[in-house]
C-alpha cells in the first residue's frame, strides 16, 4: 500500500533549511532556464530532490545528476518539506537513476501540450527524464504518488506548487549550508 499525501497536507516551512528528501522548487531563472516560466506562466523553472550537504539530485540537460548548489550563484528555491523516512526511499530511487539522459524531446512536448491541450500525439520516453518527471517518478517508486493520475511526462515544476507550505519563502544555501 502506498503512502498518503494530499495538497491539504501542507506543513510549515522548515526554519533550518531543507532536509534530505525535501523537494526544492527553483525560481529566478537565468539564460535558457527562462523558457519554462515563459511558456508555462509559472515562476518556477526547475525542481530537484535535496540530498543534503548542499547536494541535489535532478534531471538537467546534461542528464540525471548530483549537483552541489552551494557553488552556484542565484540558486533561489522554496522547500516542500517531506517526511524523513519516505524521503530516504525517494532519494534511493533517484540515486538509482543517476546517469540517465535528460528528456529534451519531452520538454518540447510539455510546451506544445501547454499551448495545445487537445494535442494527443503518443509519446514515450525511454529511460530519460525532465526535472518534474524525475521528481515525481522518484516519489512514486518510493510508494508516494504526489500527483495521482498525472501523466509524469507532462509534469512541470509548477504542478508541485500546491504542496508549498503557506509560510514558504525564497531561500539559498549560501545562508543555509546543511
Amino acid at each position: 500500500m502506498g503512502l498518503s499525501f494530499t495538497k491539504r497536507r501542507r506543513s510549515l516551512a522548515r526554519p533550518d533549511g531543507p532536509r534530505p528528501g525535501d523537494i526544492l522548487l527553483f525560481s529566478h531563472a537565468t539564460r535558457l532556464g527562462r523558457i519554462i516560466p515563459w511558456f508555462t506562466g509559472s515562476r518556477y523553472y526547475h525542481i530537484a530532490l535535496y540530498e543534503g550537504h548542499g547536494m541535489v539530485l535532478e534531471a538537467r540537460p546534461g542528464g540525471v545528476v548530483r549537483r552541489d548548489i552551494t557553488k552556484e550563484k542565484n540558486q533561489v528555491f522554496r522547500v516542500i518539506p517531506m517526511t524523513e523516512g519516505a524521503g530516504q526511499l525517494a532519494l534511493d530511487c533517484a540515486r538509482a537513476r543517476l546517469g540517465l539522459n535528460y528528456d529534451i524531446v519531452g520538454v518540447c512536448w510539455i510546451i506544445l501540450r501547454h499551448y495545445f491541450p487537445r494535442l494527443r500525439i503518443p509519446f514515450e520516453n525511454h529511460n530519460c527524464y525532465s526535472c518534474g518527471e524525475f521528481v515525481l517518478d522518484s516519489w512514486r517508486r518510493a510508494g508516494l504518488d504526489l500527483l495521482p493520475g498525472a501523466d509524469a511526462t507532462t509534469v512541470i515544476p509548477a504542478d508541485f506548487q500546491p504542496f508549498l507550505p503557506p509560510d514558504s519563502h525564497d531561500e539559498t544555501l549560501a545562508r543555509n549550508p546543511h
